[in-house]
């Protein structure tokens, strides 16, 4: 009998220590089960006011000249940008003159130098899923052609609808002879 009381005692012991772990794992997997579902909510938030802009070459006016080309510029975003403002960041662009950066950090980054046409000034808004052209063939540049070389970025200056301060991203292009022998725009990533 004594026996039997023992064993009754080690299962009562048992359960209340698997009972006690239970509930600690229970515990523990709300907390995770918690801070995943914070962490989701501030993704999806950040993702949400986070502006996703595409800039692409789209043609140039005249072929016989690189620097006429239009650019694509995008708000692939949700948010509307608002007081859109456009410049042209050089690095260098070598032709019969060539212009550069003379002085400055070398490549395309926020400190190059910019130029602002007229044209880009004007502060419109783009909505989600909206485009607007931009136009680098500045009359100063005509002077360089014909162009042998261009290294360039494109700047968006924007602010969004529920962020009060402005905002800047920086698109680099450089040109690139092809077998045809005119220039062609590639994208590539500013330099640091």
């Amino acid at each position: 009998m004594l026996g039997i009381n023992k064993m009754k005692k080690n299962t009562k012991h048992s359960i209340k220590k698997t009972s006690k772990f239970l509930t600690r794992l229970q515990s523990s997997w709300r907390y995770v089960m918690a801070f995943a579902a914070g962490a989701a909510a501030l993704f999806g938030i950040l993702s949400y006011i986070h502006p996703n802009i595409s800039v692409t070459p789209l043609m140039a006016i005249d072929a016989s000249r690189p620097l006429s080309m239009q650019f694509l510029v995008t708000n692939n975003g949700y948010l509307t940008m608002h007081d859109v403002k456009y410049a042209c960041a050089i690095e260098k662009i070598k032709g019969r003159v060539t212009f550069g950066s003379y002085g400055g950090p070398p490549g395309v980054n926020q400190n190059s130098p910019r130029f602002v046409a007229p044209q880009h000034e004007s502060g419109k808004s783009l909505a989600p899923n909206q485009s607007d052209t931009v136009s680098i063939d500045f009359a100063l540049f005509k002077k360089a052609d014909p162009v042998e070389m261009a290294d360039i970025g494109i700047v968006a200056s924007f602010r969004l609808s529920l962020i009060p301060w402005r905002q800047e991203r920086l698109y680099h292009f450089v040109t690139q002879k092809c077998s045809d022998g005119k220039l062609y725009w590639f994208p590539k990533p500013p330099d640091d």
